[in-house]
């Protein structure tokens, strides 16, 4: 018998049949589910080589033998969604490979959108046909568009009750995978306090993650028997306002000339206001501490010099750990698990030193 006709006669059934185990547990072994042992794992897949059981071959039949009894097969397809600036993003781009390299790693193929479809765009024929498991949606999308997006998903296309997953930012009607800008918020705030910092400069944004942030920053102020309110200084940055948001922030540091410590919202940011302040003839750490957020941007280099102090954020595994519920979901399991929260740390580099002005003294 030839190996293409044999792969084709050999079911899941027969591969079963042949290791005396029953057939869902040759199925949870091939998808390596929470709970199977390596062993069994490899003992299943030496007996898929020997049968030749090929179970793309059969896929087909088993959408309609599965259609019969209202159940949907896995199509090991997922979607991820993605903000355009993701090329040029190492931010965005650790997150996506860890998500896609996890998701590879269970062989599931990984079809991508730049951000979400408006109210007028149709929808892929993958959804229209129902062949997408579920969805990655990365966190710049995670705005007032997404809610919006999911319903017609839900309402136009066979994925009513198939997984959604967020990153960094919560949505409605989906698992989220989240850092703890919390803690990273208060850890940098902390490490400024320390230093004798005591008005600290930050930058406002609706997002969920900057809220998170600010309440560290708040708590880390009162830690230290300091009225949030009256160490806590805060401006926009805006890159459609009328002047550059560079320009916005000197106006700042005008008007609050007793700021000394900087909380930028990322790496990238942080790297435009050391620019702007050394610009101008001021000192990064002697006049102003400078602390980032993500550290994504390589640590030596011409990017970073001096290296910036800056909260960690563990990008690639948020990624991979995006998948792993997300493929949980879709294999049925993990109902139960709520959202997942990695932690975040401070990385002490050269932007931060002892704050020496005479504020600080008093």
């Amino acid at each position: 018998m030839s190996t293409s006709a044999k792969s084709t006669a050999i079911t899941l059934h027969d591969v079963a049949a042949h290791l005396g185990m029953s057939h869902m547990s040759v199925s949870r072994a091939l998808r390596g589910a929470k709970g199977v042992s390596a062993a069994t794992i490899a003992r299943v897949q030496a007996a898929v080589l020997e049968l030749g059981y090929n179970p793309q071959a059969n896929h087909a039949a088993r959408r309609m033998v599965l259609s019969r009894y209202g159940r949907e097969p896995v199509n090991h397809l997922v979607a991820v969604i993605f903000p355009q600036d993701l090329p040029t993003s190492p931010y965005f781009i650790q997150m996506f490979l860890g998500a896609v390299d996890e998701l590879e790693r269970h062989e599931f193929g990984v079809i991508t959108h730049y951000n979400t479809p408006s109210h007028d765009q149709r929808f892929m024929p993958v959804f229209t046909q129902g062949m997408v498991d579920g969805m990655i949606i990365l966190p710049s999308t995670a705005s007032r568009d997404v809610p919006p997006f999911i319903q017609r998903l839900r309402a136009e296309t066979p994925f009513a009750a198939r997984p959604i997953v967020s990153l960094i930012s919560p949505i409605p009607e989906c698992v989220a995978v989240l850092a703890d800008d919390y803690g990273g918020g208060y850890a940098a705030a902390t490490h400024l306090l320390d230093l004798g910092h005591r008005a600290l400069l930050h930058f406002t944004f609706g997002h969920y993650i900057y809220q998170q942030r600010l309440q560290g920053y708040q708590q880390a102020c009162r830690e230290h028997g300091l009225d949030p309110e009256a160490c806590l200084r805060h401006t926009p940055w805006i890159n459609e306002s009328p002047q550059t948001p560079e320009a916005d922030l000197l106006d700042t540091l005008r008007r609050m000339p007793d700021i000394t410590g900087i909380l930028a919202p990322n790496d990238y940011i942080a790297l435009r206001i050391y620019q702007t302040i050394t610009g101008l003839g001021r000192r990064i750490p002697d006049d102003y501490s400078l602390i980032g957020y993500d550290d994504a941007l390589p640590s030596e280099g011409p990017c970073q010099d001096p290296p910036l102090t800056t909260v960690h954020l563990p990008l690639e595994e948020l990624g991979r750990a995006a998948a792993r519920v997300l493929l949980r979901r879709i294999e049925g399991e993990g109902e139960e698990d709520g959202q997942q929260c990695l932690p975040t740390y401070l990385v002490v580099r050269a932007t931060t030193a002892v704050n020496n002005t005479e504020d600080s003294k008093s």
